[in-house]
């Protein structure tokens, strides 16, 4: 069995009581190397979000949506984007009961509702719109010109 030098054993000493003093919190005086930021408890916001599954509807085919109801439903899906109303929308790929979803920052539950069912596939039957409440932080902010 081999043995480690005594340098490389007082090296790795130093490292774990370092790794160790900064997690079980030790006083910045000792280890002055902790930052503030290190001190300071993580700032979280969570907001609520309305998110849409939407699922087989009366009218839906398992050959796929009609032409026009799906350049109609796509553009429908961009306007959300670009008017901030829809943070993530599109299709699940797994040809599950859930055919995509929509993730909204709506005001109220009634307004995302109203949204989600302006979609032309939702009117036609094609799709039903089943509405959940979701908690997230906002990291979902369109970036900011330059």
């Amino acid at each position: 069995m081999k043995r480690i030098p005594a340098g490389i054993a007082l090296l790795l000493s130093f490292v774990a009581a370092a790794t160790f003093g900064k997690v079980a919190g030790v006083d910045p005086q000792v280890w002055p190397d902790v930052s503030a930021q290190e001190k300071q408890e993580p700032q979280h916001k969570l907001i609520e979000f309305q998110m849409a599954l939407l699922k087989h509807g009366p009218n839906y085919s398992a050959l796929g949506m009609p032409k026009n109801l799906k350049s109609e439903h796509v553009a429908y899906v961009l306007s959300l984007f670009e008017s901030d109303k829809a943070v993530i929308a599109g299709p699940l790929g797994d040809r599950g009961e859930i055919a995509g979803i929509y993730v909204l920052r709506a005001k109220s539950k009634e307004e995302a509702r109203a949204w989600v069912d302006g979609d032309p596939a939702v009117k036609t039957g094609f799709f039903n719109a089943e509405m959940h409440p979701w908690w997230s932080e906002d990291v979902m902010k369109k970036p900011s010109a330059p």
